[in-house]
């Protein structure tokens, strides 16, 4: 069961992180590479929202 909340809270943070991200470039007329760097957003998690968008 733990390994099931751990993939649950890491869909959602990669779902509310392309919110964030969405809501910022449509908001300030950014790029995705200006989005993430406002949320300081580590190259990993880059990576894999980056496969997501």
């Amino acid at each position: 069961m733990c390994k099931a909340v751990e993939e649950l809270a890491e869909k959602w943070a990669e779902e509310s992180g392309l919110d964030d991200i969405r809501n910022l470039m449509e908001s300030m007329q950014w790029t995705v590479e200006q989005a993430m760097d406002a949320l300081r957003i580590s190259e990993e998690d880059r990576a894999i929202l980056l496969k997501r968008f």
